[in-house]
Formats: structure tokens, C-alpha cells, sequence
């Protein structure tokens, strides 16, 4: 999974991807990863990225890549938080 992604179907998710061109892998982000605190069992948490299986680039419609962009273009027009 940390290596390779795990690959899912992103037809089923509203604004991804075509039937035709459906498959892409969510990897775990290791630099987001955590102890969830609210967790009874120990619990190993972390944000992930979605990835094309082919060209393995970033999917451009993650909402976690909108939201960087965002603040990338917040930062550069001197609006800060």
C-alpha cells in the first residue's frame, strides 16, 4: 500500500472520472501520518494523495490538490491567513 497505492474505481465519485477511464491508486502521504487520539485501539492515520496508475502524476481534481493550489494562490496575491 505505501509503495504501490491501492487501486480503486473513481467512476462511482461525482466530478472524477469517465467509466473509460476510472482506475486510480490512493497512496497514503507518510509525512501527514499520525496517532488518531480519538481511537480506542491504536490507530495509524494520515491524509493520502490519488494518483493516475499510469503516468503515477498527482490527479489534478484531489480535493486535497485544489485545496494547496488555493492556498498557493492566496499566499501569491498577499492574502494572508
Amino acid at each position: 500500500m505505501f509503495i504501490h497505492g491501492i487501486g480503486f474505481d473513481s467512476s462511482s465519485l461525482r466530478g472524477f472520472q469517465h467509466i473509460y477511464e476510472s482506475d486510480m491508486l490512493i497512496r497514503p502521504d507518510l509525512e501527514t501520518m499520525f496517532i488518531d487520539p480519538f481511537m480506542d485501539d491504536p490507530t495509524l492515520s494520515f491524509l493520502k494523495n490519488i494518483q493516475d496508475p499510469l503516468t503515477q502524476q498527482i490527479y489534478s481534481r484531489d480535493t486535497r490538490v485544489i485545496t494547496q493550489r488555493a492556498e498557493k494562490f492566496v499566499e501569491a496575491n498577499g492574502h494572508h491567513g
